[in-house]
């Protein structure tokens, strides 16, 4: 793999605070009737996070030799479509969470009602920043993949699986359905649907899939073990609270060590699937990748 000139932690800085200068610019300014729901999305927006999925999508499109204006809209609606859920999981109707990116989270400052309606705000400023950028087939292809990623077919799903399974028993085929459709198909689509985005050869968007699909994965083990192992101080949300609401996690169901080592099994194959890609540099989403990684170690 080619290797930049440049370090991965200013890699990241670059492109975080580039792509956030772009993501604020992109919601509108507030409006009379709309202004408490405008200023909730803000909040939430400019809050913080590591920005994973634009970084993921704009280091895709880097390795299919593009650049980060060719992409920004795109990584964008990805970002607005991961905060709303994030509005929405810390209501009191689900996790009822009071800290997110080491802030109170929406509800709390704004009220339920308002922090509600500021994330379907987001929701659709997500697709309207997609449906007025894709201007051919296979952006909107790339727009439809977004779309199958958020719905019932993966986030909206695996957030429902992940409420009514609470308290279960933990079984493989629950906690894997949950797992890759919970926060897997929204990593996953900012991978592959960058294929689709800008037509790259099908091979390349099945390999990236698949890509995808173990990034996801491995994020969100991750993050059971993190749960567990890290303070809410150092992670900027609550922790502890799987286990205590009897969540199904890798954890709970194969304990820290097993789980670590499907973590490292997952990034093992990441590596070995960018390997059969010839013709294109990925160097950067494989860093990525071990991003994720070494957030436990």
């Amino acid at each position: 793999m080619k290797r930049s000139q440049l370090s991965f932690g200013d890699y990241i800085k670059n492109h975080q605070t580039n792509f956030n200068k772009f993501l604020m610019s992109s919601l509108k300014k507030k409006t009379d009737e709309q202004d408490e729901i405008i200023k909730a999305a803000r909040y939430s927006l400019s809050a913080g996070g590591k920005r994973l999925r634009p970084l993921l999508a704009i280091a895709t499109a880097e390795g299919l030799g593009k650049g980060f204006d060719d992409i920004k809209t795109f990584a964008v609606s990805l970002e607005m479509i991961h905060t709303y859920s994030l509005i929405h999981d810390d209501l009191p109707a689900m996790d009822n969470d009071v800290l997110r990116r080491g802030k109170p989270t929406c509800h709390v400052v704004f009220g339920e009602k308002v922090a509600f309606y500021a994330g379907l705000y987001l929701l659709e400023s997500a697709f309207m920043t997609l449906i007025q950028n894709a201007s051919n087939k296979n952006q909107r292809e790339a727009a439809l993949a977004i779309a199958d990623a958020a719905g019932v077919n993966g986030m909206i799903g695996g957030q429902m699986a992940d409420m009514s399974s609470t308290g279960s028993k933990p079984n493989t085929n629950a906690m894997r359905f949950i797992h890759t459709r919970k926060t897997g198909r929204l990593i996953a689509v900012s991978v592959h649907a960058v294929a689709l985005w800008f037509g790259i050869d099908k091979n390349v968007h099945k390999i990236l899939l698949k890509i995808g699909d173990k990034i996801g994965l491995a994020f969100q083990i991750v993050d059971d073990i993190l749960d567990v192992e890290q303070t809410s101080r150092v992670l900027g949300k609550t922790t502890g609270k799987d286990s205590q609401q009897g969540k199904m996690t890798y954890p709970a169901l194969f304990g820290i060590k097993e789980s670590r080592v499907r973590v490292k099994r997952l990034y093992d194959e990441v590596e070995r699937l960018l390997g059969t890609i010839e013709g294109f540099y990925f160097n950067r989403l494989f860093e990525l990748s071990g991003y994720i990684i070494n957030r436990i170690n």
